[in-house]
Parts: C-alpha cells; structure tokens; sequence
C-alpha cells in the first residue's frame, strides 16, 4: 500500500528497493545516498591531496611524509574513501555505468596506487620516483574527470566522446 501523501515511497512496511525502485530515487534514501555520495568526493580530495603533499615533501627529503602517523591517515582516508565506494556502487542502479566509465576509473586507480607506491619508495634511479609521482598525479587528474563526466574519457569526452 503506498502512502497517499508521498509520491513514489514503497509500499508501507517493505524495505527500500523492494519496489522496483532505485534506493536514489526515495527521500530519505536519497539523501543517504547523496551523503555517501559528498563523503566519497570529500574523501577522493583527501586522500588526494595527502598524497599530493607527502610526495612533493618526500622527493624534497623531508622526513615527516615517512612518518608512522602520517602513513596512518593516509591509510585510514584511503579505507574509508573505498568504503564509500562500495556502499556507493550497491545502492547506484547500474544502467548509470553502461557506458564503461566506472571500470576505466577502477583501472586507472590501480595504476594510480601502483605509480603512488613506486613514488614513496626508495628507487634504483634519481629519476624514477619524480616520474612516478607527476604520473601518479596525472593519473589522478584523469580519475576526478572520470568521475565528474562520468565518461571514459574524463575531460577528454566533450572534445572526443
């Protein structure tokens, strides 16, 4: 039985989704799902810019970007931003990641995280961890534009998609 005053609610006593409906498409659920939706964004920036800053410090050598703490909360955003990415990807409907975008995202986290850990190690060469790190970046830059045009392609899409 549908609520006569809300629009587009599940029948009373049924869990979201049972329906027919995307959690998204609810109320309260929305809102939820707009939550995790800010806290994956805020937590992308975070985790983003702490790297970003340990890794121009540690090729400058200091010390701190090495430090226990540190590498603690990187680790702790890092965990919490997949968190949100889970939690994000169970409640999103799928036809939203038909066109690729989501699985050219996740591969190119992986060469993010592979380029991030070859940028805060110790290096065979002078020259390997400056290289890794301005390409961890570059990567990074082109997962936030996945993310934000929700296209393969990131910045690329309105001039090649």
């Amino acid at each position: 039985m549908q609520s006569p005053d809300i629009p587009d609610t599940p029948p009373i006593g049924q869990p979201c989704g049972h329906y027919g409906g995307s959690p998204m498409e609810l109320g309260a659920d929305r809102n939820i799902g707009l939550l995790i939706k800010h806290v994956h964004i805020l937590l992308a920036l975070l985790s983003g810019a702490i790297f970003a800053l340990r890794g121009a410090f540690a090729l400058a050598g200091a010390r701190w970007p090495q430090a226990l703490p540190v590498k603690w909360l990187s680790y702790a955003v890092d965990t919490s931003l997949l968190t949100a990415a889970l939690m994000l990807l169970t409640i999103l409907p799928w036809a939203m990641f038909a066109n690729g975008w989501l699985l050219a995202k996740i591969a190119l986290i992986v060469a993010y995280v592979v380029l991030g850990v070859f940028a805060m190690r110790p290096a065979r060469t002078r020259r390997t961890r400056p290289i890794c790190y301005l390409a961890a970046l570059l990567v990074f830059a082109n997962v936030y534009g996945i993310a934000r045009m929700h296209h393969p392609l990131g910045w690329l899409a309105p001039w090649l998609g």
